[in-house]
């Protein structure tokens, strides 16, 4: 699976791994330069409420 943008910490309490909403996918793809490629964009999210993110080109 090709990762096209990371980022990411070290540790993640309670960890929670789902796909982006429509609204984050459209805002991430415009942060990292992605915008109008069909790139995956997966969320990280904490119990404590941070989230980062992994976009790539296609899920294995």
């Amino acid at each position: 699976m090709p990762v096209e943008a990371v980022r990411t910490g070290m540790f993640y309490d309670g960890l929670v791994i789902r796909c982006a909403t429509a609204e984050e996918h459209a805002r991430i793809l415009a942060e990292t330069g992605r915008v109008g490629r069909s790139d995956r964009v997966h969320i990280l999210e904490t119990s404590d409420g941070r989230a980062d993110y992994v976009v790539s080109a296609a899920v294995g």
